[in-house]
């Protein structure tokens, strides 16, 4: 029996394998032996910027930014796998007098990095019930499946999933083979060309859905992360004096955002592949010139003509009052819902362990979004003032809980006898847990760090004083449109980590709200949608897409522009007027307060 694309996805897609990911990425030029000569030459080639400086402060930059620049190379062009490449801080930065080992391999293991296992895993347990692809599959019945409903219940999908779910690496590789799945049930009478642009769009779909999902909660993506943990240094809030940023308030600031461009990016996609027409001629191609009596439903007509589709039969129970014509576009909006509703009742109906998982997922969210609100009290306010309790404490929690808590109900029925299996099992977690992510991250902290203590993001941030003469929304637009275009061709990690301290110093040399420049930049850093390897759901539609460098990056281009243009608004509306107050901002040990914009 010959295998279906969509089941040839589904067995070479793992949600959480960073090597299956890294198989999809567009490759540099297959020339022999090409990444061994680039890691042996490159850290030689570049090594004379070891020797600048004219002290030992100077020197410290020089060699920090030598090891950035060899690391962001390293990872642009995968010359080593991710995770390896975020181990060479720990050999670089000792070895050229930057930091201590002990120093360098704090970073590997923070409450970001407890945040991302604790967040993960549950994930993961996601995955093991199934409960992903019933979400998924649901939320795309409710919406429709015409094109353009079918294209906004995939953006809603993919974002949903990845702001509250799961990391949105692993929610595009989940969505992809549904989508390759329905581009099979098209009926053949729909013209090659227009099943292309479908794929297409619909692949776009996922991909942007996923990295503007990633950027509207803290845990949606690794950088969003990297970002929390940089600004937690900054100790924004003075205690309580000023808003400060958490799940709650990052949330505030991103979620309306990402809906906002979720809708801007639903419209472009469809101007871009589906037009605006629906009865274009490669849409209503007529299905054998099918007409129905006037007063005839399409059920009994079928049935009267002997027309053998059960699964039409079923389905279509439209009563007509006049003589009609049943067109392609309109058959295969039913089988796109056949297609789905099938995948759905193959599931059957939610059981004790997918509740036990939604119950679990929901008490975390929960928990993550009222322990410190700051605009009323949290839960966190209850405690004793010397108890910290951070959101890693809450993921890490209901992790140990899926541990505990039996999968199977017959447990409990049979006296408490049988398999107590826990919802979650150390094996699974093992075999599907991305612990690469961990040290990429470990990574992005140490280049962040090292650039603080070596002086080098405070030699940039003075070298961009030449900016002060700017207006400030200015220097926002700047910043931002930079940082976005930076983005498309180095790894999102490297870049937050790099761009969050040199912001922050930039903030405080202007007198400016840490924030304003800093969450903005944080967010701009995940706006990458021109090219396959600006990040790994990008990545993974492109493959599975089977398009063309140009078939992403002429709409990625439009969509970088406007998704900037709504972020720059947005922040000095929204997050100026609603939130921040980024114009009435003090910095401690200092008497000036930030001037009006």
């Amino acid at each position: 029996m010959p295998v279906s694309l969509s089941q040839q996805v589904w067995k070479n897609l793992n949600l959480y394998d960073s090597t299956s990911l890294k198989t999809m990425m567009v490759r540099f030029p297959n020339f022999k032996n090409w990444k061994f000569l680039i890691s042996a030459i490159l850290p030689f080639l570049l090594l004379p910027i070891t020797f600048l400086g004219e002290n030992d402060t100077d020197s410290k930059r020089y060699k920090c930014a030598y090891t950035i620049l060899v690391m962001g190379i390293f990872w642009m062009l995968e010359v080593l796998p991710l995770a390896v490449t975020a181990l060479f801080p720990i050999v670089f930065f000792p070895f050229l007098g930057i930091q201590t080992s002990t120093e360098v391999i704090d970073n590997y293991m923070k409450e970001t990095q407890m945040m991302f296992i604790g967040g993960i895993t549950l994930a993961l347990a996601l995955q093991a019930s199934g409960l992903h692809r019933r979400i998924a599959l649901r939320i795309m019945l409710l919406i429709g499946t015409s094109p353009w409903r079918l294209l906004l219940g995939i953006l809603i999908t993919t974002m949903l999933l990845s702001c509250v779910i799961i990391v949105n690496t692993a929610v595009a590789a989940m969505m992809s083979p549904i989508v390759v799945g329905l581009m099979e049930s098209l009926d053949s009478s729909i013209s090659e060309k227009r099943k292309k642009s479908m794929r297409i769009v619909f692949m776009l779909a996922v991909g942007y859905g996923a990295n503007v999902g990633g950027t509207a909660t803290i845990i949606g993506s690794q950088s969003a992360l990297i970002y929390k943990e940089l600004i937690e240094k900054e100790n924004v809030g003075q205690n309580g004096k000023y808003l400060d940023l958490n799940f709650f308030t990052y949330s505030a600031f991103s979620i309306p955002l990402a809906l906002i461009n979720l809708v801007l990016i639903w419209l472009v996609l469809g101007a871009f592949y589906l037009g605006f027409h629906r009865n274009d001629e490669s849409s209503i191609t007529p299905l054998s010139n099918i007409h129905i009596p006037r007063a005839h439903s399409i059920k009994t007509y079928l049935n009267n003509n002997k027309i053998q589709n059960n699964e039409i039969e079923k389905e279509i129970q439209i009563i007509v009052d006049k003589e009609v014509r049943i067109s392609a576009a309109e058959l295969n909006d039913q089988q796109m819902a056949l297609v789905l509703r099938k995948k759905y009742a193959e599931m059957g109906k939610m059981g004790y362990y997918q509740w036990m998982v939604l119950t679990l997922l929901s008490l975390a969210v929960v928990l993550w979004f009222t322990r410190d609100p700051q605009i009323i009290p949290g839960w966190h306010s209850l405690l004793p003032k010397t108890l910290k309790v951070g959101d890693s404490t809450i993921a890490i929690g209901v992790m140990i809980l899926m541990f505990i808590i039996p999968r199977n109900i017959e447990y409990f029925k049979n006296d408490f006898e049988g398999n107590s299996e826990g919802i979650l099992t150390w094996k699974y977690v093992h075999e599907h847990y991305p612990w690469s992510v961990l040290l990429i991250v470990g990574g992005g902290l140490a280049i962040s760090d090292a650039a603080d203590a070596s002086g080098l993001s405070f030699w940039i941030g003075q070298e961009l004083m030449g900016l002060e003469s700017f207006s400030k929304p200015l220097i926002l637009f700047i910043l931002v449109i930079t940082i976005s275009i930076f983005t498309e061709f180095m790894s999102n990690t490297a870049t937050i980590s790099l761009i969050t301290p040199i912001l922050i110093t930039l903030s405080r040399r202007l007198n400016l709200h840490p924030l304003y420049l800093s969450l903005p930049g944080a967010i701009a850093c995940q706006y990458a949608f021109m090219l396959p390897t600006s990040n790994p759901p990008n990545a993974v539609v492109f493959e599975a897409g089977q398009m063309r460098i140009t078939d992403m990056a002429k709409v990625g281009v439009v969509l970088n522009f406007i998704c900037v243009g709504v972020l720059y608004l947005w922040n000095l509306t929204w997050g100026d007027y609603v939130l921040f107050n980024y114009r009435e901002y003090e910095y401690i040990n200092n008497n000036t307060m930030v001037e009006n914009f």
